[in-house]
Parts: C-alpha cells; sequence; structure tokens
C-alpha cells in the first residue's frame, strides 16, 4: 500500500529509513520526524514526516526563502561557506508541534564545499487532534479502448476517521471489474469504497470503452469526478472533491507532466499559479527500486513558490535556486527522490505507477510571444532518464478554442550529464556558451548546424548554464 503525501496534513507511519542525497552540492540537510518517546532522537522504530510542512528560510535575520518540504529536505542556498540559516518550521491547523529544539527553529551553517550535516525537527501531534479527509488523482488518462485513473485517498492528519470515496463517470465508458480494490458498491456509473480510519491507501480505477456508446472519437473529451466525505469536521475541504477532464488520445505516454490550466495566459495578468501533474510508470520486467525525478524549472517561473500538493509514496526533495548572472533571475531546479519505493514491475496492471503533483507560481510582466515550456527526467535507479513530453503555457495567445503548444526550438540532453552535452536546435546554432553559478565562463564556441557535441567531461559536477546563440539560457546538471 503506498501512502498519500498532502500539503495540509500528517500520516503517522513507519516508514523506511531516508537520508541526504546531493553529495557533490555544498547544502544543508534537514529531516523532519515524529517523536513518539519524546526523547528528541531519531530513533529507528519512528517514521520520517510522509507530508510536506512549510519551513521559512533566514539568512542573517533576512527571510530568503520559503520550502514545501516532505520528510528530507536538502537545500542547497546560493552564499559562500560561513553563511548561517536559520530553518523554522510554519504552524498551520491541524499540524504537528515541534517538540525539539525547544526554540522552534535550527541553524545551521554552509561548512565546506561539497559537505552537508544532518540536523533534525521532532514532531508530536497535536493534544487535541482534527481529522482532514482528502483525495487526489495522481495518474489519470482516456483512451478509445479504457479510461484509468489512480487515486489516493483517506486520512491526512494526526486524527483518523472513516469515510467513503465516490467516483463518478460519463457515458463513454462502463465499470467492468480490474486490478485494485473492488469497490464497495457499484450503482449505474457510480462507485463508492469505504475508506477506513486509517492511512491513505490506493484506489485504482479501470473503466471499458461502452460500445453502446458508439466509437469513441480522438480528441473528444470524457470526465470524472471524484469525492470523499464526510466534510463536516474536515480541517481542510478543499482536497475532498475534483472533476478530471481528459482529452481521448488513441496512445499515451505513462511518463508524462501535464499543467493546469493548459494553452493560452493572458499576457499582463498577475501571477498564475500552475499545477504540474509528473506521473511515472515502470514499464520493465523488474521492481523499480529506487526513482527519481529531475525538473528544471522554466525561467519564467518562481521556483521560491514551489508547494508540493501530493505525492504516491514517501517522498525527498531536493531544492536549489540558481541566479543567473546574466538576467539576475533565479533558476529553480528540484529533484523528487522516491527512495525504497520498490515498485513492481509492468506485470502488476495498476500498481507500478507514482508520481508527484505541485504547484508554482508563474513571474509577474510575462509578455505575449514567451512561452513556459517544462519536462523532467524520470531515473528507474541505475537506468538512463526517460525524459517526458513538453508542457507548455502560451503566453498572449487565442483564449478561445484549441490551443496547440509551439515547437520547442532547442533542446539539450542528457540532464544530467557526465560526459557529453548535446545541443539540437530547429534553426542553426551559431554560438554557444556555458558559465558556472558564479557567472564565469567555462566554455565557448562558435557554430554553424543544427545538433553539437560538447564535451564535458572536465568541467567539476555542479550546476550550469548554457547559452545558445546569445539569448535562450538553460541548465543543466554535470553529475
Amino acid at each position: 500500500m503506498k501512502q498519500l503525501i498532502v500539503t495540509l496534513g500528517l500520516a503517522i507511519i513507519l516508514t523506511n529509513s531516508t537520508h541526504c542525497f546531493a553529495v557533490t552540492w555544498p547544502g544543508l540537510c534537514l529531516k523532519m520526524f515524529y517523536d513518539i518517546n519524546a526523547n528528541c532522537i531519531k530513533d529507528s522504530t519512528e517514521s520520517y514526516s510522509l507530508v510536506p510542512v512549510l519551513l521559512r528560510v533566514d539568512s542573517n535575520g533576512v527571510t530568503v526563502d520559503t520550502l514545501s518540504a516532505t520528510s528530507v529536505v536538502f537545500y542547497v542556498p546560493n552564499a559562500p561557506v560561513g553563511t548561517i540559516y536559520k530553518f523554522t518550521v510554519l504552524p498551520y491547523p491541524g499540524g504537528p508541534t515541534i517538540s525539539c529544539p525547544s526554540s522552534g527553529f535550527v541553524l545551521d551553517t554552509i561548512l565546506s564545499t561539497y559537505s552537508y550535516h544532518d540536523k533534525y525537527f521532532a514532531m508530536t501531534c497535536p493534544t487535541t487532534p482534527v481529522f482532514d479527509l482528502g483525495e487526489h488523482c495522481i495518474s489519470h488518462l482516456a483512451g478509445t479502448m479504457d479510461q484509468q485513473a489512480l487515486i489516493y485517498a483517506g486520512n491526512n492528519s494526526c486524527a483518523t476517521a472513516a469515510g467513503t470515496l465516490t467516483v463518478n463517470f460519463g457515458p463513454k465508458y462502463m465499470y467492468a471489474g480490474g486490478p485494485g480494490r473492488t469497490p464497495t458498491s457499484v450503482s449505474g456509473r457510480t462507485l463508492t469504497w469505504n475508506i477506513p480510519g486509517g492511512p491513505s491507501e490506493a484506489i485504482y480505477v479501470e473503466l471499458l470503452h461502452d460500445a453502446g456508446a458508439g466509437m469513441l472519437t480522438v480528441g473528444d473529451t470524457a470526465q470524472m469526478h471524484i469525492t470523499i466525505t464526510p466534510t463536516a469536521g474536515d480541517i481542510d475541504t478543499s482536497n475532498n472533491s475534483e472533476t478530471i477532464t481528459d482529452t481521448i488520445k488513441a496512445s499515451h505516454d505513462p511518463n508524462e507532466i501535464t499543467v493546469s490550466p493548459a494553452g493560452c495566459i493572458a499576457s499582463g495578468m498577475s501571477p498564475v499559479v500552475l499545477t504540474y501533474d509528473l506521473r511515472f510508470s515502470n514499464t520493465g520486467t523488474d521492481t523499480a527500486q529506487n526513482i527519481y525525478v529531475l525538473d528544471t524549472l522554466s525561467e519564467f517561473l518562481d521556483p521560491h513558490t514551489l508547494r508540493i500538493v501530493a505525492a504516491t509514496d514517501t517522498m525527498n526533495i531536493t531544492v536549489q535556486n540558481i541566479l543567473d548572472m546574466y538576467s539576475g533571475i533565479y533558476h529553480g531546479i528540484v529533484k523528487f527522490e522516491f527512495p525504497n519505493i520498490k515498485l513492481p514491475d509492468s506485470s502488476h496492471h495498476g500498481l507500478c505507477d507514482g508520481g508527484v503533483i505541485y504547484t508554482v507560481k508563474t513571474r509577474p510582466g510575462l509578455t505575449a510571444g514567451m512561452h513556459i515550456y517544462n519536462h523532467a527526467g524520470i531515473y528507474f535507479d541505475s537506468n538512463p532518464a526517460v525524459l517526458t513530453n513538453w508542457a507548455d503555457n502560451g503566453i498572449g495567445c487565442a483564449t478561445t478554442g484549441v490551443v496547440m503548444p509551439a515547437a520547442k526550438t532547442t533542446d539539450i540532453y542528457p540532464n544530467p550529464a557526465t560526459t557529453e552535452l548535446t545541443v539540437t536546435a530547429q534553426d542553426r546554432i551559431t554560438t554557444i556558451a556555458i558559465s558556472n553559478v558564479y557567472g564565469q565562463t567555462v566554455y565557448s564556441n562558435d557554430y554553424n548546424a543544427e545538433k553539437v557535441g560538447i564535451n564535458i567531461a572536465a568541467l567539476p559536477a555542479g550546476i550550469y548554464f548554457i547559452r545558445i546563440n546569445g539569448t535562450e539560457v538553460k541548465r543543466f546538471v554535470k553529475e
């Protein structure tokens, strides 16, 4: 059984131990656990937090960031050795209280290059806990033959309550059984499951094409409405229902990223909250022991506003916000790690999927013609990255009708890279310059080609910016 991770709420569940992992970058490691025996020490029988908390980050008395973190956060600051940081867990209704340290905050110092040391927050549940039932549809798709959804539903707080999960689906499909837990009741196009007063669990829904609905058309839409009750007394009802609208596809990529709202964003709007649904599937023939996802955010997104909504398993997060010396804009690189996930192979239909949902705000002042692109690399154990599709939002394009994503003009791969980086472009590549996080140029050359390979074996491990044709800037990781 997998566990739900939701921004507002807690689930006290024993899990595998976890760790800080970005050892090639100087940074700070914070771990959050439930101190069941109140000794302020993380014992082997005590669990890490499965749901994110918000941490305020202060440097020299000034707030520099707010992090959304789960069990472990590895924070890579843009500051010299010797800088002191203060981390404070922000309170929220129904959330944990910090028992250790008694001050409620942790101080940490960047010691030296490529080093970190563990710091801990010991948490306890409130004396009078409140319950939070919630549901999140992590993965969903509609095809010409079936419609599928992977829903995580249950308790997300210290208190627990029994509930009912209800799924209503449209006339294009019918329920005919399938993998996962059998519904408690099936009535027409309504499915229900009794959710016990315990941690969240996976509910896999598979519907088959209803022949009586006629042939399904690619490009048409199909809806599914999901609710969990009761809501009376629920501390957060915003996660109790959602409506899923899928575009019917002839085929799909199980490793995919989608964005909502999709398509156009009017120019001149205040910062818009974008929700990214990043999902993966083990399509191999063996269990995936460990999985991580590396996502480099668009320069048109504010990385300081990233908030985790839900994830399918215990998840660690590495955050690095890098200042581009050319533009003065911070660029975000996020690593979502699922240690010891043990995701079954593809023969376990409906049980070999996972993912993470997060939100992030656009930067203010985006003008017509800009595009917010996002895609990620998914790493299954030691295998090469599986790259997702590109999610795209156009600024100031048509606001009605179907909007087709603009063609991506340039790309770099692999990312992370070890010995060689490949750059491709629809148009000619004329110049390439690579700089480190300090703005120092470490490589530059002129070209006249649509595809270029660059030997980066001699570069130290870390984060780099590559400027193509003097204008487009991308980030990559050298391992």
